[in-house]
């Protein structure tokens, strides 16, 4: 097992970490450290000029006509059969030029290996487009049913399907027909391996941070988390500071007034940038609370990382907000999504030192055996015991 050769494809370069929530590198990092082979494989077409000038035309397209509310056009670029196109010529390259992997592990639920090679399919991930439109509370347009079909037909045909959350393997076990389904959750973004839980307690329970990571303004509520925070910092006498990591004052409503010397942005930080690394570490060591104010959506597994350094989450109860979040066990769930009832929550439990203790290192006690290592030998005994390894392969052209 110790010797087996896996093509891994992803949207994006499993070799950065950066790349889609870094859940690809650490995953292939792991699968290496386990001692297999992994051929990297970018599903993204090349970035010519023409490509560029292609997604650049579509954005334009996009932006005039309003197609979406948010900044993020990828996915509309994403949805194109130029772009569909693109990457299964690619997809069929790369699987007939490595085709005598034992394993083809795609990131994704839209492309498959399938139709090129006779080598088991995997797919691990997180949601189906259909899975994602749903909690985006979006009606699926025409062009969406297309994509939605290709997602069903991989699932349907797939030898293994893994999910990263409970959600999406009850969504597809649901609405598909899988042949095999199991729910293999990932593990911690970080390189953070240890961490002194009682000295970090002991650090943060006299600081006066508060944190929001992620992408996406509207999506990710950042106007409530604002509006919540004045309130809050008015309760605290004006001493906390709100770092916003991930979205630029640009991105917010024009009516949102975050103009504050406590408040900080910062956009997004590299990780493969060592000064940005190191401060994006150090905002996760010092926040007392991480606040996560979110419309209906896919929640975010930086949740995980805030919890392992020892930092109580406090977030709007949406749907699957369960599945990283107890209610004052590790934890707060807003049923609201109203500013002045997360700045109640959040001032009831900076006041009340000894629950945020109890919450810390409950944050910390739940998540820390919950690494990619440990994801990776779960996955390669799954693997072992569904017989995938030593299936015949024969390429088809």
């Amino acid at each position: 097992m110790n010797s087996l050769r896996i093509n891994l494809f992803t949207c994006g370069d499993s070799q950065d970490v950066n790349t889609y929530s870094n859940v690809p590198y650490y995953f292939r990092r792991a699968l290496l450290d386990h001692g297999c082979e992994v051929n990297p494989i970018d599903l993204t077409p090349s970035e010519s000029n023409c490509y560029r000038c292609f997604c650049n035309a579509v954005t334009f397209k996009d932006r005039i006509a309003s197609v979406l509310l948010s900044s993020d056009f990828s996915t509309e670029v994403f949805r194109t059969k130029t772009n569909n196109l693109l990457t299964d010529r690619k997809l069929r390259k790369s699987a007939l030029h490595y085709s005598h992997a034992d394993l083809n592990v795609f990131m994704t639920f839209t492309f498959s290996s399938r139709r090129y090679v006779d080598i088991p399919v995997i797919h691990y991930a997180d949601r189906t487009y259909e899975h994602h439109l749903l909690e985006k509370g979006c009606i699926p347009s025409r062009r969406d049913h297309v994509f939605i079909q290709r997602d069903r037909e991989n699932v349907d045909s797939a030898d293994l399907v893994l999910t990263m959350n409970q959600a999406c393997c009850d969504f597809i076990r649901n609405r598909y027909k899988p042949r095999r389904l199991l729910c293999l959750q990932g593990g911690i973004n970080t390189d953070v391996r240890q961490v002194d839980v009682d000295g970090l307690i002991a650090q943060k329970e006299s600081n006066k941070d508060v944190l929001f990571i992620g992408r996406g303004a509207y999506s990710r509520g950042v106007d409530i988390l604002i509006e919540a925070f004045r309130v809050f910092n008015e309760q605290q006498n004006d001493e906390f500071t709100l770092h916003i990591v991930g979205v630029t004052p640009e991105e917010l409503p024009k009516s949102c007034e975050w103009s504050s010397a406590k408040i900080r942005f910062y956009g997004y930080l590299d990780r493969n940038v060592t000064a940005q690394k190191n401060l994006y570490d150090q905002l996760m060591r010092s926040a007392r609370l991480f606040v996560f104010p979110m419309r209906p959506g896919p929640v975010a597994g930086v949740i995980r990382e805030a919890q392992l350094n020892c930092t109580p989450v406090v977030i709007s109860n949406v749907p699957n907000a369960f599945e990283r979040v107890t209610d004052d066990y590790n934890g707060v769930l807003v049923e609201r999504l109203d500013p002045k009832e997360f700045a109640r929550h959040m001032n009831n439990l900076i006041l009340d030192v000894v629950r945020w203790r109890r919450l810390a290192r409950a944050a910390h006690d739940g998540i820390k055996h919950s690494t990619w290592s440990k994801t990776v030998e779960n996955f390669l005994q799954i693997v072992t015991e569904t017989g995938l390894v030593g299936h015949p392969r024969a390429c088809h052209y």
